[in-house]
């Protein structure tokens, strides 16, 4: 057969409509099971992406509590929080909080409420220099404050190295209940160029209503699982008010609550602390499952703190507070 003849058409034979047929259909029934194919890639990526933001992924099939707890705290703990013991700079550091807490009269109400040992979740109002006070009441339970991301950790080199020392944990500051004027009257109030950027940054990462905050829900964990104390502000970002008042709590707690008894299979021991001028009061221990009220567990917990303090600061948790 010459070159012509082999394409002249004349030698091929033309496929039939029925082969044509079978053809289509295998076409389709292949662009079918690529399209179920991704599907259910497409199902799976966003399990991942739900387990992911519920912050706890499945841990090995068949491990032990013990076993689960020690994975996720490898997984999660800061790796400066690893010291087996406080360093020089912390020790100092403490000491001399400690010295300046004495030397300051305050009143503590309810010294003995607080447990013998961790683990617990602070929660304390937001007026200003509770840090030390913290400190100096906590010393020994290994307390972990949350400390502004903005406003603290990315301020300097220095006091990011200090903060970690003193075994603080960085948590992304939320201004998501303000509204626009709020925030520029707010901005207004901030002192310095510094701290105003690290509110703008604020604002625009509120932008949302929503501040992802997993990465600190999941060292507080991991903390508080191998006996650690934590210390969280509910109110938000510092908002530099003349009048102190306690301002309407984001919810933040109430998940890390549920999550870390997802995890360790025990409820979350909660100690309500109020600061306020010359005055600390400590409530009693508490849970959220002990909560028999209609009100929404976060309030309920705020409503406990408000009750520690003077009347003209209890601000959005006046009333509720007059219930428990």
């Amino acid at each position: 057969m010459n070159k012509e003849q082999r394409f002249s058409g004349r030698d091929v034979e033309a496929p039939s409509f029925e082969a044509r047929r079978v053809d289509k259909v295998g076409e389709k029934a292949s662009s079918e099971g690529e399209r179920q194919d991704d599907e259910r890639q497409s199902a799976k990526e966003v399990s991942v992406l739900r387990k992911k933001i519920e912050g706890l992924e499945p841990e090995v099939a068949g491990a032990s509590d013990l076993v689960k707890i020690d994975q996720f705290q490898e997984r999660y703990l800061p790796e400066y929080l690893n010291s087996p013991r406080p360093s020089i700079t912390s020790r100092f550091f403490s000491w001399a909080v400690r010295m300046k807490e004495k030397l300051s009269g305050r009143e503590v109400v309810g010294r003995e409420n607080i447990p013998e040992q961790g683990p617990y979740l602070v929660v304390s109002n937001h007026f200003g220099g509770e840090t030390g006070p913290l400190l100096s009441l906590f010393n020994k339970d290994n307390l972990h404050i949350a400390a502004g991301e903005e406003t603290n950790f990315k301020r300097s080199g220095f006091r990011s190295w200090l903060l970690k020392r003193l075994g603080m944990l960085p948590i992304k500051e939320s201004a998501a209940k303000l509204d626009a004027g709020q925030r520029q009257e707010l901005l207004q109030r901030v002192p310095g160029a510094v701290r105003q950027a690290a509110y703008s940054e604020i604002f625009r990462n509120s932008e949302n209503g929503v501040v992802n905050n997993l990465p600190f829900m999941r060292a507080a964990i991991a903390a508080m699982s191998r006996g650690d104390a934590v210390a969280v502000f509910p109110e938000g970002v510092f908002t530099y008010d003349e009048q102190k008042a306690l301002k309407q709590a984001y919810g933040g707690f109430d998940f890390l609550a549920k999550k870390y008894k997802e995890l360790t299979g025990k409820d979350l021991p909660i100690l309500p602390v109020g600061i306020s001028g010359k005055k600390i009061v400590i409530q009693p221990l508490t849970s959220y499952e002990k909560n028999q009220t209609e009100m929404e567990n976060t309030d309920w917990i705020m409503a406990q703190l408000a009750k520690g303090l003077p009347e003209d600061e209890r601000g959005y948790y006046h009333d509720l507070a007059e219930k428990i």
